[in-house]
């Protein structure tokens, strides 16, 4: 985790942390491989969280996302996994703060892959990819970053017009349950085979 800790970190700091206006990005502690092994939806946890501060108490969870290195890059079980989870967490924060979107975070290496949360209609939770980025690891690779600036300022957009505290509290009868444990382990094979396409995996190449 050295990779996302040294460059991915700084670079979502810069984008989302404002204490000034009580934003806080927070890089959670990874657990140990024993309490991953018995990961349920009530007990599993993601490494990244943007977390509005009411006070001297956190309020409103306005982003979510999870950091593997580069090596597991080609773990399709692991990463389709992954997105899952960030998912899920985007849509129960959607559900319980009932703001107009949550934003999702992938990071595999130096790649960012932000997600977007919304409720367009009754029942009808659309989680859509917004851009992918690379950040570079050197000075040389500067510019490729700089090219990607657009796409930042539309994730930045998304994140100050829809992930935010509401000013009213919405209608929660457009709210529906999230699916159970049965189901979302029924949505993976147990193989983990690492080769096969992975379907919700955006990264592919066509």
């Amino acid at each position: 985790m050295e990779q996302n800790t040294r460059f991915v970190e700084p670079f979502l700091c810069g984008l989302f942390d404002d204490p000034s206006q009580g934003i806080f990005f927070r890089w959670l502690d990874e657990r140990t491989m024993e309490v991953k092994k018995k990961d349920t939806l009530t007990n599993m946890r993601l490494g990244i969280t943007i977390t509005c501060a009411r006070g001297v108490h956190w309020a409103v969870s306005s982003a979510y996302g999870v950091a593997k290195p580069t090596v597991e890059s080609d773990n399709n079980f692991m990463l389709c996994c992954d997105l899952m989870r960030v998912t899920i967490f985007c849509k129960d924060a959607l559900d319980e703060y009932s703001v107009d979107g949550v934003l999702g975070i992938q990071v595999v290496g130096n790649r960012v892959s932000f997600y977007g949360m919304t409720l367009p209609s009754t029942g009808l939770y659309s989680f859509y990819e917004l851009v992918a980025v690379t950040i570079p690891n050197t000075i040389r690779d500067l510019s490729k970053l700089v090219m990607d600036m657009p796409y930042l300022f539309l994730v930045l957009d998304v994140f100050h017009r829809l992930c935010k505290p509401p000013s009213e509290p919405h209608d929660t009868a457009s709210h529906r349950l999230t699916i159970s444990q049965t189901i979302y382990q029924g949505l993976f094979s147990g193989s983990k085979d690492r080769s096969r396409v992975c379907r919700l995996n955006q990264r592919q190449k066509i």
